[in-house]
């Protein structure tokens, strides 16, 4: 994949993928994390370079193509789907940090991956050169096949009210250990387990301050000029969290519908005959075209304004982020309305429908998609009630 691939060659690369991770999806869910060879397909076709720096031998792909590419892929696989999307979105994340710090992860490594857990969490030291970590970070997706991870910890108090200081620290995942603690409802397959760091020293140049991420004056920008790297960091990361959950819908659509080709009642009529059936297949795709185009509007319109060198008003940021959190509550939406189509063969474990239901389920469970955080930010906003503070996503 080359700096000139279009949008129409990604998500044909994308699309050759979605059946390999849709047969290896069973196996995903039952080992509670992406197998290496999901994520070696992955590297080898260029994907994970979607974000990644063209300094590193990336593409800085728009926002959109990425998205995109992610919906296609969990098509196949929530849980993979889900994986690449964070890794990938953290390619993109790397590049805000200093160049010190990029040629930590991509100076002998281009294609290593880096995972995260940004809840400030543990103990935080100062010591000569650095600062000292300990603590736990739990909800670290894809851990098990990444070779840093950015976890996010205190650093003291700013402001008047004070608020917290939020610094990324990057930390290599050999220097930790991982407890394998992921036995959930949803993305079973996604590994997010808990990171632990026992006090190992993190240099300055490999920590971010949140809030010069968030304002989209972070350091990375200074060797990385593109439009990409001009955007605010956490009004358009979860990006990377509700994508997914359009992709799992879109899957479930397409699986009900194959599961219906056959499908007979007790009188041996096709169930596809019923006019009731019919209305649930309209409805749960027009849910779900309804969440992929506003995200896709959200992410073409940002950058444009980026391309084009010019702000992104605390408005536009809002309302990026009210469509995140609302998009999968739109996809969830849908594939319940497919399931309780589904008869009894959708109470099985088995049933593919059931798991995309418990695996979109599952994207809504984030803080950067939750529902309620993102609609009173968009509302605090839009009233001006002011902008928040600390550790706020916008």
């Amino acid at each position: 994949m080359s700096t000139a691939s279009t949008a129409d060659e990604v998500l044909a690369i994308a699309a050759a993928l979605t059946p390999v991770l849709r047969a290896r999806s069973a196996a995903t869910n039952q080992a509670r994390r992406v197998p290496d060879e999901t994520i070696r397909d992955l590297k080898q076709s260029g994907l994970f370079k979607l974000l990644q720096p063209t300094r590193y031998g990336g593409v800085e792909a728009d926002l959109e193509t990425f998205s995109r590419a992610v919906m296609q892929l969990s098509r196949g696989c929530g849980s993979a789907g889900w994986v690449f999307s964070v890794l990938s979105i953290h390619q993109w994340m790397m590049g805000l940090y200093p160049d010190e710090a990029q040629k930590d992860v991509w100076g002998k490594d281009p294609d290593a991956l880096v995972a995260s857990a940004f809840r400030p969490s543990g103990k935080v030291t100062p010591e000569k050169g650095g600062l000292r970590l300990s603590g736990s970070w739990g909800f670290a997706s894809g851990c098990d096949n990444s070779e840093w991870i950015i976890v996010g910890a205190i650093t003291g108090m700013t402001g008047t009210p004070p608020h917290p200081v939020v610094k990324l620290f990057l930390v290599p995942m050999a220097e930790g250990r991982i407890d394998d603690n992921w036995h959930v409802f949803g993305l079973r397959g996604t590994g997010s387990k808990t990171v632990i760091f026992d006090n190992v020293l993190v240099p300055e140049h490999r920590l971010l301050d949140f809030a010069d991420a968030r304002e989209a004056r972070a350091p990375g920008r200074a060797v990385n000029p593109g439009p990409l790297y001009r955007l605010h960091a956490f009004a358009n990361f979860p990006i990377c969290l509700c994508s997914p959950s359009v992709g799992i819908a879109w899957g479930a659509y397409e699986r009900y519908v194959e599961y219906l080709q056959d499908r007979t009642s007790i009188a041996r009529r096709k169930v596809a005959d019923f006019p009731a059936v019919q209305m649930r297949v309209a409805e749960a795709s027009a849910m779900i075209d309804a969440a992929e185009l506003l995200l896709r509007r959200d992410c073409r319109e940002v950058m444009d304004l980026a391309i084009a060198g010019k702000e992104i008003s605390m408005p536009m940021r809002a309302r990026s982020r009210r469509d995140q959190c609302y998009a999968p509550i739109l996809a969830s939406q849908a594939i319940e309305k497919l399931l309780r189509a589904s008869g009894g063969r959708g109470l099985f474990d088995d049933f593919e429908i059931q798991q995309c239901y418990r695996d979109a389920y599952a994207t809504a469970a984030h803080i950067g998609t939750s529902w309620d955080a993102g609609s009173a930010l968009f509302g605090q906003v839009v009233l001006g009630a002011g902008m928040p503070e600390g550790f706020a996503w916008i």
